[in-house]
């Protein structure tokens, strides 16, 4: 191989290596700090929970439950305003949606939730209500620290 054959090699060779290598540290950063959407795919909605107001967490670790409680009429119900992962680490803040006003509604009591199903790599959670400021915190029971 002669001189500039040689070199020309080597320099393709080299703008490859550097390619490669930002491709790997690009996909490795990603992943390492990837924010998973847990989004209202994993949510459902109901207006008979039956539960008292608050944050409760299942007893397998799988699924939290957002209750508001009782309520007067239908056309309440848990809006989320985030809900997402990064790095084991869960953040979920929500606000209660009320009916509109002059909303023509049937006077029978509900107990509006949402339950929402978590990923099974989760290690902590931090639910907060945008209405009251309160703050629930979490461990994951099957995923210890």
């Amino acid at each position: 191989m002669n001189p500039s054959t040689e070199n020309q090699w080597l320099a393709n060779s080299c703008r490859l290596l550097a390619i490669v290598a930002t491709l790997l540290l690009g996909a490795c950063a990603s992943v390492a700090g990837s924010v998973v959407d847990l989004g209202s795919s994993r949510a459902e909605h109901s207006l008979h929970c039956g539960m008292p107001a608050g944050v409760t967490l299942k007893d397998d670790g799988s699924q939290v439950v957002i209750a508001l409680g009782q309520r007067p009429t239908p056309g309440y119900q848990v809006m989320l305003d985030q809900s997402e992962m990064m790095d084991g680490v869960v953040l979920i803040r929500f606000h209660e949606q009320q009916p509109q006003q002059g909303m023509a509604v049937a006077q029978v009591m509900t107990s509006p939730c949402m339950v929402l199903t978590l990923p099974e790599e989760w290690q902590s959670m931090r639910v907060s209500s945008s209405d009251s400021g309160g703050v629930w915190q979490f461990y994951n029971p099957a995923n210890p620290r």
